[in-house]
């Protein structure tokens, strides 16, 4: 885990990137901010806010290659090195990330914005403190009101300026485990080509196989599954589906060490839904092409992350929708004939 308790900035320089296929500008600072400990406190607040979660990524490699020249073909990660090897240089290399950025904006939803780019010290990660490189990229401005004060009258001027709060894009590299393509948290509020934009092209980093990744993969693979098998056509009753998804829940709540084995003992309780789940994991590697690991210890954070799809709903034609937050025996169904239409009873002791 990480702690930025006693991360401390070093050096920031900002670029405005505009999108190139519209024929916008790059526009490269040629010397780093002068900050004073307030805008220190306020960059680091903007910087650190977005990281969330413990999911780490790693630049992407050739797997096969020699150690030394598996990331050769990596831009970002020669642009990081440069920057490690020589921080003296540190505004001609960030002028190389910034045009390798520019270069890619070739599609014209592509934001321009503003990229920081930021040095860190004294990031305590996995208890072990290293240095860090950051790139953030704010493509959205608010409209703020600036305060002038005069002799008479206090005047005001309409601005755009950038949130502290809403950094739209964000990576943080961590100076350890290079071997393996360093340790990196990521950020991104966009998603679809555009969320691709920032992570593959640019970055060109991929999420870490450890505790958050698998725990991330098996609860998909639990929703996939409730999804897909555990539907009315395969004669089980939504009650069931609900019961079974607040026992999944329950169990990565509650549990340190995952295993299959453990899971599928406390979670499933039908020998035939046990078998069809053993059987669905290969499908399910295959088709969406993620690992399931049958034991891996659980990640908290990712459980949290996930937190959506145990919320229990029973979809009722386009009229309702029920949320299930207790049992599900206290639902009961039915089906009304002089109506020809089914029915759940709700039972419950006081309304709130």
């Amino acid at each position: 885990m990480y702690d930025f308790r006693q991360i401390e900035l070093d050096q920031v320089i900002i670029h405005s990137v505009g999108n190139r296929a519209k024929e916008q500008k790059l526009s490269l600072s040629q010397r780093p901010l002068k900050l004073n400990e307030s805008h220190k406190a306020a960059l680091l607040s903007y910087f650190t806010n977005p990281f969330k979660t413990d999911e780490y990524f790693r630049f992407v490699g050739e797997e096969a290659a020699a150690p030394e020249t598996r990331f050769n073909g990596n831009r970002l990660f020669t642009y990081v090195q440069n920057i490690i090897r020589e921080p003296e240089h540190f505004v001609e290399h960030s002028h190389d990330i910034a045009n390798f950025l520019y270069s890619l904006t070739t599609d014209s939803k592509i934001k321009e914005g503003e990229l920081h780019i930021a040095t860190f010290n004294h990031c305590l990660i996995d208890d072990e403190m290293v240095s860090g490189i950051g790139f953030f990229k704010t493509e959205n401005k608010e409209p703020f009101l600036k305060l002038i004060p005069s002799a008479n009258e206090i005047g005001v001027e309409r601005e755009d300026g950038v949130s502290l709060k809403k950094v739209d894009r964000a990576c943080l590299i961590f100076n350890t485990d290079k071997a393996n393509g360093y340790k990196i948290l990521y950020f991104d509020k966009n998603s679809g080509a555009l969320g691709s934009h920032w992570q593959y092209d640019f970055l060109n980093i991929v999420a870490r196989r450890e505790n958050y990744y698998y725990t991330n993969n098996f609860i998909s693979l639990v929703k996939s599954f409730s999804d897909e098998i555990l539907t009315e056509e395969n004669n089980i009753e939504p009650a069931a589906q609900i019961a079974f998804m607040q026992r999944s829940e329950d169990y990565f709540k509650n549990t340190e060490q995952f295993s299959t084995e453990g899971f599928m003992g406390e979670v499933i309780e039908n020998a035939e839904i046990s078998k069809a789940f053993d059987q669905y994991i290969p499908s399910f590697e295959q088709s969406f092409d993620l690992p399931i690991e049958r034991e891996f210890p659980v990640s908290k954070m990712a459980v949290k992350s996930n937190k959506k799809y145990f919320k229990s709903v029973i979809k009722l034609d386009k009229s309702f929708h029920v949320y299930v937050h207790t049992n599900p025996d206290n639902l009961e169904k039915g089906y009304d004939a002089a109506r020809d239409m089914k029915y759940y009873k709700l039972y419950f002791k006081e309304e709130e």
